[in-house]
């Protein structure tokens, strides 16, 4: 269930539902249908719940406790075994980093009207959705749901609306958006350039099926088929700008035109029209050749190897790093093909990995990205390296997909040297007969070594997160307080 969507209404309607349940589970002294209704409401339930008792000072709350919670809400937030505890005890920055969040509970508990929000929490990483209703004056109950995926994946959208907007706007090609009934909708700036008009919102009246120009010449019914059955078509005609006495051809411009029918559900929603100034084609040309070697020059600068292939599997270009990474020249590598070769690959655990598992084998098979697959390759030219690999489709033309290849071996070592000196380091601090610990500056065990078990009873997985007050209690923390 994803708490994001529920309405207001919905929550007012939830609320009194959960007041008449508590008030029927008040009077009824059946203690095994209670515990059986609370299971099922809290401890089978996809979303995180917790119910928790607001504490107040002068009527102004200052904390709460966990009164209880149920395993989608430890799975959630992370926070394990809250039971009891005050939540400036568990996560005491959430009061400072999320006011809001605290403020709504606090307000729920006091006037046990629900409310909803939304909101990142820095300590855990990630954006909850938290809708809150009250039980009875003082407590409430946070519903949560990780929303995290949606918001990310709505970021990305208007990302990527932004992008597509400014490759539009920014495109050297001069482009213009017509509706399904050939109306200028939109145009970019060097469409306006290209016809001299002024940069800015406003838009000439224009529909290219009224174009007497275009008529004259013969090419409407290729047009009208296009805003009518779907497909393109292609022309070359000469335009004569108004005002463009001042342009070096005399107004007149000669452009390659190209009309495309956008389609949806099998009817034509619109048509983009892209305008190709062949007057100054040799400009063009150049400068659009200066920046496929600016691009070329950045790819090849970079120390992660990106390579690219057609549909049919064959390597058509790749940077220095891709052949260089996998133990081989670049004109070595270009000779591969995805479905005929195969590298000396390995899976993590040392068994051979076949070409059917390859990120570039499935990115072209099933048309889907792979990303970050780790792989262990032994190099053309002799040595072994980690890799981390992706691969992703290209829906442009011929091209097949984009192949990333990253040398992941020192990552992977350090990693690896790090947890055999750890697992040393416990190995020698279990078998010590004096108590080893380290603690935050919360006095919250971050390690512990085995003799806490042989002399608290207490296994350290247990202990790890807990404070020196919670392990000895108060009575002793006093003698021992750092």
């Amino acid at each position: 269930m994803d708490t994001s969507q529920v309405t207001y209404e919905a929550l007012v309607k939830e609320n009194k539902r959960l007041r008449i349940q508590v008030d029927q589970l008040s009077h009824n002294s059946d203690a095994d249908s209670i515990i059986n209704v609370y299971n099922y409401l809290f401890e089978n339930s996809l979303d995180g719940y917790a119910y928790c008792k607001m504490i107040f000072e002068e009527d102004r709350p200052v904390d709460f406790m966990y009164l209880d919670t149920n395993p989608a809400f430890e799975r959630l937030t992370g926070i394990k075994n809250a039971k009891g505890k005050l939540i400036s005890e568990l996560l005491p920055e959430l009061i400072v980093s999320n006011p809001d969040i605290f403020r709504i509970y606090g307000i729920v508990a006091q006037t046990e009207e629900p409310a909803k929000i939304e909101a990142y929490i820095n300590s855990l990483k990630i954006w909850l959705s938290i809708s809150v209703i009250s039980p009875q004056k003082g407590y409430f109950i946070a519903l949560f749901d990780d929303c995290t995926a949606r918001i990310e994946a709505n970021k990305k959208l208007a990302q990527a609306h932004n992008f597509l907007n400014n490759v539009i706007d920014n495109s050297p090609i001069a482009m213009a958006v017509l509706d399904k009934d050939g109306e200028l909708l939109r145009m970019n700036h060097e469409c306006r350039r290209v016809f001299n008009l002024p940069d800015d919102e406003s838009l000439v009246p224009y529909n290219v099926l009224k174009d007497t120009q275009l008529a004259a010449q013969g090419f409407m019914p290729a047009i009208e088929s296009v805003f009518k059955y779907g497909g393109k078509t292609q022309y070359i005609n000469r335009y004569q700008v108004p005002d463009g006495e001042s342009l070096k051809n005399g107004g007149t411009v000669i452009l390659d035109v190209s009309i495309s029918a956008v389609m949806e559900d099998g009817k034509v929603v619109c048509g983009i029209v892209q305008y190709i100034d062949i007057t100054v084609s040799t400009l063009q040309s150049k400068a659009l050749h200066e920046s496929q070697e600016k691009l070329k020059s950045v790819i090849d600068s970079v120390s992660i190897g990106i390579a690219i292939t057609n549909n049919q599997g064959d390597f058509i270009d790749c940077n220095e790093a891709a052949g260089s990474i996998l133990g081989c020249s670049r004109e070595e590598f270009l000779k591969r093909n995805v479905f005929r070769d195969t590298w000396n690959a390995l899976r993590t655990d040392y068994t051979v990995l076949p070409k059917e598992e390859y990120p570039s084998y499935i990115a072209l098979i099933e048309n889907k990205s792979v990303v970050n697959k780790m792989v262990g390759v032994i190099k053309q030219n002799g040595g072994f390296i980690w890799c981390s690999l992706s691969a992703i489709p290209i829906k442009v033309n011929d091209l097949g997909i984009v192949v990333t290849i990253a040398d992941i071996t020192k990552n992977i070592e350090t990693k690896n040297a790090y947890q055999r000196r750890f697992a040393q380091l416990q190995l020698i601090t279990d078998n010590l007969p004096v108590l080893i610990s380290y603690v935050n500056k919360n006095e919250e065990y971050l390690f512990v070594n085995n003799t806490y078990h042989k002399i608290f009873g207490i296994r350290p997985e247990d202990i790890i997160g807990k404070t020196i007050l919670n392990l000895v209690g108060e009575e002793h923390y006093s003698n021992i307080k750092p």
